[in-house]
């Protein structure tokens, strides 16, 4: 998620991957089906785990004396939607866990050509939402991204603050590192955006 050159890369690779598709090699994409395959199943594990760790964290934050106003916050989710090359606008969600919200919604909409772009996190249970705001990119991102299935799925980093909420949020300040995997998918018409974040929201 890293402005124009993102979407310059998203139409070049379009214009790659019809080349590839019109003389497929048929013995090495059963190969990469099968690396793919294989990778993929692992990163399904390693993800789950997080979640169930995350969930874990949230029931111990629930129980954790109230009268903190900085509170750690950790969170692990995905988010799909649609993404127009043309323009560039995209607009993701999807179910995400919050270690002070719990079961959550998560909601990110912005442009691959320009910031910032605007993340709500809303709590399931009616507790509330806070909103965050893109601040700054952290380079090398390190996250390992599956590419079966996407035209492109890159690693990215990067520093939110967040600028508000409502309900028991309301008011909400702080800081979130986020990373994860930006990819959209072969037929070119929805972004995916899987994520872990940490930091400290005080409310």
């Amino acid at each position: 998620m890293s402005g124009e050159p993102l979407l310059a890369n998203c139409k070049r690779r379009g214009a790659r991957f019809s080349e590839r598709r019109a003389t497929p090699d048929r013995n090495e994409e059963n190969g990469e089906r099968m690396f793919r395959t294989k990778r993929a199943q692992a990163g399904t594990a390693v993800f789950l785990a997080a979640m169930l760790a995350v969930a874990a964290l949230s029931t111990g934050v629930a129980s954790a004396t109230q009268g903190a106003t900085s509170r750690p916050i950790k969170g692990i989710g995905i988010m799909v939607g649609p993404v127009d090359l043309n323009t560039g606008a995209w607009d993701v969600k999807g179910p995400a866990l919050e270690s002070p919200l719990g079961l959550s919604w998560a909601e990110v909409v912005g442009n691959l050509s320009s910031y910032p772009f605007i993340a709500t996190t809303t709590a399931l249970n009616g507790a509330g939402a806070f909103t965050s705001a893109w601040a700054s990119d952290v380079p090398n991102p390190t996250t390992v991204c599956p590419q079966h299935g996407f035209l492109f799925n890159e690693p990215y980093e990067n520093i939110q603050t967040i600028t508000g909420g409502t309900g028991r949020f309301a008011g909400a300040t702080g800081t979130l590192d986020v990373k994860g995997c930006f990819g959209v998918d072969s037929r070119m018409s929805h972004a995916v955006i899987t994520f872990t974040s940490s930091g400290t929201i005080s409310y």
